[in-house]
């Protein structure tokens, strides 16, 4: 939906392959941490309804918006909760 007409009328998209594999590994944290926002996610459902994640009772709440931050400045990824939203995608870490 990025791409759509109406969304780069006023500002400019860049689309690239990302072929450094630290760097994939780095996006993919990243990506990883957003899928479990469970403080300000929300979840747009078939009927096109945005209801806010309810994060009532969840013992660890995880804002991705503060772990993506404080993962940038020292590298260390937060433990993730429980979830039962989607769960990211898994990959393979070289070792080294």
């Amino acid at each position: 939906a990025d791409l759509m007409t109406r969304n780069i009328d006023y500002r400019v998209e860049v689309i690239c392959p990302v072929k450094d594999e630290q760097a994939q590994i780095v996006l993919q944290d990243i990506l990883d941490q957003q899928w479990y926002d469970n403080s300000k996610a929300r979840i747009l459902d078939a009927q096109q309804t945005n209801r806010m994640v309810d994060s009532a009772g969840k013992a660890t709440l995880l804002r991705s918006q503060e772990t993506i931050h404080r993962y940038v400045e020292t590298g260390k990824l937060p433990r993730m909760p429980k979830s039962s939203m989607r769960k990211p995608s898994i990959r393979r870490r070289k070792t080294q």
